[in-house]
């Protein structure tokens, strides 16, 4: 009822857009206080506030339009006095955005160990374009807390990544839970064929992934089949298929 009367009203469609997003986040905000999941405390309820910015974003206008028009009735300042203040406020939010503290998204892009070697982006194209959807990686590297490479770049779920949380005490293809980290660990020392497939087995994994920087020890393993392999020998990534 209240959308039918501010169909042809522009100040009333307004207001509603103003309260909509007052109003997303008030709802972000109570949200973040009571939604929690079991497997992590932060990443439903707290990740809900990132998005409470863009909901304001729109009023930023309006809102600085109404500053200046509080400001103009009270001062009587020319009007190249205006243009020369707004200038300088744009001057310094530019500046303030360079010497101000890094945020952990900053943090994260900075850190040596997300850089991606060409090699790299090659292989997570051909997992994002030539595997089943339903693949499933493992590999010794990209274990970054707070990051999900196999998952965010090449669209496939990973056996351990994003180890903020607690997926590394889930369990994967065994009844019990398991140190996924251990089980890499232990995968990338063994130069045992036998006991190398006896502990990828159980991981659930349909694809491993080798980089030449931190090969495996193991050689002729019987559960895996080469699928991939780099071009470039210095940064060379190869990527095995596990047979079962």
């Amino acid at each position: 009822m209240i959308n039918l009367k501010c169909r042809h009203n522009l100040t009333c469609r307004n207001l509603l857009d103003r309260l909509l997003s007052i109003w997303l986040v008030v709802v972000s905000t109570i949200g973040a206080m009571l939604i929690s999941v079991n497997y992590d405390n932060y990443s439903v309820g707290g990740q809900m506030l990132l998005a409470s910015g863009w909901y304001l974003f729109p009023l930023m206008g309006a809102a600085l339009w109404y500053v200046y028009l509080f400001l103009k009735k009270r001062y009587k300042w020319p009007r190249f006095f205006w243009g020369i203040s707004a200038s300088l406020a744009i001057v310094a939010c530019l500046a303030s955005q360079q010497v101000m503290r890094p945020t952990i998204f900053d943090l994260i892009v900075r850190n040596d160990s997300l850089k991606i070697e060409a090699n790299d982006w090659l292989a997570l194209n051909y997992l994002h374009d030539s595997t089943p959807k339903e693949a499933v990686i493992i590999s010794n590297m990209h274990l970054d807390p707070i990051s999900a490479i196999y998952g965010g770049l090449a669209g496939r779920a990973a056996y351990y990544e994003y180890t903020a949380n607690i997926l590394e005490e889930f369990p994967s293809g065994q009844a019990t839970q398991e140190n996924r980290r251990g089980r890499i660990e232990a995968l990338w020392s063994t130069t045992d064929s036998g006991q190398f497939c006896q502990l990828l087995q159980p991981t659930g994994a349909t694809y491993l992934i080798e980089y030449a920087n931190q090969p495996l020890k193991v050689s002729n393993a019987t559960c895996l089949k080469q699928t991939w392999v780099s071009p470039v020998t210095p940064e060379k990534v190869t990527i095995w298929q596990i047979i079962r």
